[in-house]
């Protein structure tokens, strides 16, 4: 392996760590509405829930929209990568959800930024473009323009991002259930054949199940937007 794919790794393994102060663990997706409604009881219905999430909403949405805009800044498809911003904005009606999707994409980009970490020109030129049009970058497509730009592996960024959504859920379980420590890197651990399955088999994803919509992680988050106290902002 050369130096390459050594920095390859390690700034993956830097994006996605739970810490990257982008603000991800301010976020529980709705699952802190389910805990508080009393549906997520221990690590059982905890990795109940992380299952459902992942294989649904997560899946065919921000796991979805890392894969078509990699692609499509790899194949110079400038207008398909702004509509797929549109139609994120779109498909995320919840408030909480579109405005956690919009300032993870902000902060990412910002704090990739001020690392100076070195870009090829067609990554500004999205940027600009999608400015330009007056079009927010969500934090999927923020994140595959990124390690497109670097030139890292699509499966690697693919395996990495869903972990990383796994991991700040079982975070948030481990905080408000509460599971312990220990339960929750088991569930982690449990769950690798079913991340390894969801990323191996997008590229065969039909189109007519693209960005489909879950009436329940929906109106969770819709329902946590007027919760008394809360400790997520979504």
């Amino acid at each position: 392996m050369n130096r390459k794919k050594y920095e390859e790794e390690l700034i993956l393994l830097q994006l996605n760590d739970s810490q990257f102060p982008i603000g991800s663990y301010s976020h529980s997706y709705g699952l802190e509405n389910y805990i508080l409604k009393n549906l997520i009881k221990d690590s059982k219905d905890t990795k109940k829930y992380l299952i459902n999430y992942l294989k649904t909403s997560f899946y065919y949405n921000d796991l979805l929209a890392v894969y078509l805009a990699y692609n499509y800044f790899i194949e110079g498809k400038k207008d398909e990568l702004l509509d797929l911003n549109i139609r994120l904005q779109a498909q995320k009606s919840q408030k909480e959800l579109r405005e956690a999707s919009e300032k993870l994409g902000s902060r990412l980009i910002s704090t990739v930024h001020k690392m100076d970490i070195a870009m090829p020109e067609q990554y500004y030129d999205y940027l600009d473009y999608h400015k330009k049009n007056d079009i927010i970058i969500h934090h999927a497509v923020a994140y595959a323009l990124i390690t497109a730009s670097l030139d890292i592996d699509l499966t690697a960024s693919l395996l990495s991002f869903a972990f990383n959504m796994a991991q700040n859920l079982v975070i948030t379980a481990v905080k408000t259930v509460p599971i312990s420590q220990f339960d929750g890197q088991k569930i982690l651990y449990e769950i690798y054949d079913l991340i390894i399955d969801l990323v191996t088999k997008i590229d065969k994803l039909d189109e007519e199940y693209y960005f489909t919509s879950y009436p329940g992680v929906e109106v969770a988050s819709m329902q946590h937007e007027v919760l008394y106290s809360r400790l997520y902002m979504s």
